[in-house]
């Protein structure tokens, strides 16, 4: 019996009919082979590069649209690392089988991308809301658990679209309009908006002018029309950040609402909340 089948039938039923896996047998040395096989051996899946599904570079189409997920961001190559410790981040609050992950290849240097699908296709119908999942990973991170050593921040995605106005409008009208807010006078939002330079990808946001932020924030005010705009103090923020897609040649954008518990606010912009210094801001009466 070989290693991988060895490790495969070591492993609790629970955990090999949750797990997606790729044979790591070819082009792997015996002592990579070993590791792979006694991670498995122990129950613990940590070998992004064979539990996670990819997507294939030519299928841009399949990537856009509503989602549930985060954009991990991390020192610059660690995001392997920090695919394999976000997993385990994730399990903290989401019962393992429960969801599967999908790892979205990304050309942005110090980010990695992880799409979470429940089992009838992933949604708020499964309860995965990347805003709200995060509130519940920090409120978690701050209790009792260590400091992640490689995932710094988690920007949450409720779409991907690709990079221009009528694009990101349409993404954005679909998650305004399964947004319920307090529509009445005091509801403030701000934009942060990060721009990621993709050199050698045409239509890079610096030379490609859209105006993002005009074009989040008048859609926003179309839904709710009383709010208005603080820069300091908001109670909600749209987070939207572009980064190279998985051809090497389309810029995509991430995008989500969340609440000001699970943002920073700086003199240099709006940022979600370091993970490292987890615990969110008490909520506001």
């Amino acid at each position: 019996m070989g290693l991988w089948t060895a490790a495969m039938a070591s492993m609790s039923p629970s955990l090999a009919s949750s797990t997606t896996v790729c044979r790591p047998e070819t082009g792997l040395s015996p002592v990579s082979q070993q590791r792979v096989a006694t991670s498995f051996a122990n129950g613990f899946v940590a070998w992004c590069l064979f539990t996670l599904p990819r997507v294939p570079a030519s299928l841009v189409r399949d990537v856009v649209g509503p989602t549930c997920g985060f954009l991990v961001t991390c020192p610059f190559k660690r995001e392997k690392s920090a695919t394999v410790e976000a997993q385990k981040i994730i399990e903290k609050v989401l019962e393992r089988g429960s969801f599967t992950y999908q790892c979205v290849k990304v050309h942005t240097l110090g980010n990695c991308l992880l799409r979470l699908k429940g089992k009838s296709g992933g949604g708020k119908s499964d309860g995965l809301d990347a805003p709200l999942l995060l509130e519940k990973i920090l409120d978690k991170l701050a209790s009792s658990e260590p400091a992640p050593k490689f995932c710094q921040r988690f920007f949450p995605v409720q779409a991907l679209c690709t990079y221009g106005d009528s694009e990101i409008k349409a993404a954005f009208e679909g998650i305004v309009s399964g947004t319920n807010l307090d529509s009445e006078a005091g509801l403030t939002f701000a934009v942060a908006y990060k721009a990621h330079k993709v050199a050698g990808i045409s239509g890079d946001p610096e030379h490609k002018k859209v105006d993002v932020r005009s074009v989040l924030a008048s859609t926003f005010q179309e839904r709710f029309k009383n709010a208005t705009v603080d820069l300091r103090a908001p109670k909600i923020v749209i987070l939207c950040t572009s980064l190279g897609a998985v051809d090497r040649k389309t810029i995509l954008c991430a995008l989500s609402i969340c609440s000001d518990r699970l943002v920073e606010v700086r003199s240099k912009g709006i940022f979600p909340r370091v993970l490292q210094k987890a615990r969110p801001s008490p909520r506001k009466s």
